[in-house]
Parts: C-alpha cells; sequence; structure tokens
C-alpha cells in the first residue's frame, strides 16, 4: 500500500530498500491492502460495508502510491528502480495528464524533481486486471505493452480467469497481445524466455 502506519512510500527511511531494488534489479511490486492491514485503529479510513475497502479503496491506494512515489522524489532519487502497480495501477495512467500538469502549475510541483515527468513515469509497469475491455484498452493503449502485462490476482476474491482471452480479443497486433501475455514480465523481471 502507499502508507504504512504514517510512513508513506516517499519517506526517506525507505530509501535503503529503494535502494537495494536497484541493486538487485528487481522491481518492487506497491499492491495495496485493506485499511485495518497497514494503519492503527484511529487512523483508518474507508468503508468496510460494501468491502469499498477493497472495490474502490485499492485503486484509490495504488493512484495515492503512484504520486508519493513521483511527487515525493522516491523515482527521482532512484533512477533504476522499477515500480509494478497492480490492478491497472488504481486511476494513475488516467490521471497522469493531471498529475504532470499539478507539477508544472501548482506553487509545490514547480522545481520540485530533477528529471522530467514522463521520464519518472517510465519507471512504472501496470498489470491488465482492471475489470473491463474498455479499461484495459485503454491501460494497454496508452501505456504501451512493454509496461502493461497479464494480471490474474489468483486466489482472490477478483480472480480473473478470463483475463487472457480478454487480451487477445482487443484485436492488437501480435505483437502487443505477446507483450501483455508475457514478453513485458519476462523482460521486466529478468526471466528467461520461455
Amino acid at each position: 500500500g502507499s502508507d504504512f502506519a504514517g510512513v508513506t512510500l516517499a519517506d526517506r527511511s525507505l530509501d535503503p530498500v529503494w535502494h537495494a531494488h536497484e541493486a538487485l534489479q528487481v522491481p518492487a511490486v506497491i499492491h495495496p491492502a485493506p485499511v485495518e492491514a497497514e494503519r492503527p485503529d484511529d487512523t483508518r479510513q474507508g468503508s468496510r460495508r460494501f468491502d469499498l475497502d477493497i472495490v474502490a479503496g485499492f485503486a484509490h491506494d495504488e493512484t495515492l502510491a503512484v504520486a508519493e512515489l513521483i511527487y515525493g522524489g522516491v523515482l527521482d532519487r532512484h533512477p533504476r528502480l522499477r515500480i509494478h502497480v497492480p490492478h491497472g495501477g488504481g486511476t494513475a495512467p488516467y490521471l497522469k495528464g493531471r498529475m504532470a500538469t499539478a507539477l508544472a502549475r501548482r506553487p509545490w510541483g514547480r522545481g520540485l524533481l530533477g528529471r522530467p515527468f514522463d521520464e519518472l513515469w517510465s519507471q512504472l509497469s501496470f498489470d491488465c486486471l482492471v475489470g473491463t475491455r474498455e479499461a484495459m484498452r485503454f491501460l494497454i493503449a496508452s501505456e504501451g505493452s512493454d509496461r502493461v502485462m497479464l494480471g490474474t490476482n489468483f486466489a482472490g476474491w477478483d480472480q480473473d480467469d478470463g483475463v487472457v482471452e480478454r487480451v487477445r480479443e482487443l484485436g492488437f497486433d501480435p505483437s502487443i497481445t505477446a507483450g501483455v501475455l508475457g514478453a513485458s514480465a519476462t523482460a521486466l523481471f529478468g526471466l528467461p524466455n520461455a
């Protein structure tokens, strides 16, 4: 998730973790958790009613994680760090333009980072477990098949047994489909080719 009892992903105390991921060339996977798993009782936010903490809260947490990693300077300080965010990165890919605009126009954003926003964004990857074909199409088209990979949420409440077929049905060029279905994960995680 994006917050561990008040310690955000951009907290400098986590820099040794990010440095280790860089040194080992192992991407960090930022996965959300239910509110009670990461926050003390008196600071919990969200709603357990209708499981909103996992249905909408996870996407919110993933979006905050991406913003924290960018605005908090983690990706700027660690240029070789790769971050993978499941569930399509929450709403972050959809809000990418607003995030970049904030850096350019908000008073706190000017001069905040040493590298361009697009360069930092390129350190992120996402999985395609987003729920609908339309959302999946947007994610792949906007982020590229080299940074979007298969996601199933195996053994989770939202495990998607039909995701492979949905990726194929999108009608992308075979090289794009191959990227999402395995080539991008193989490259990102340094796996041997099958």
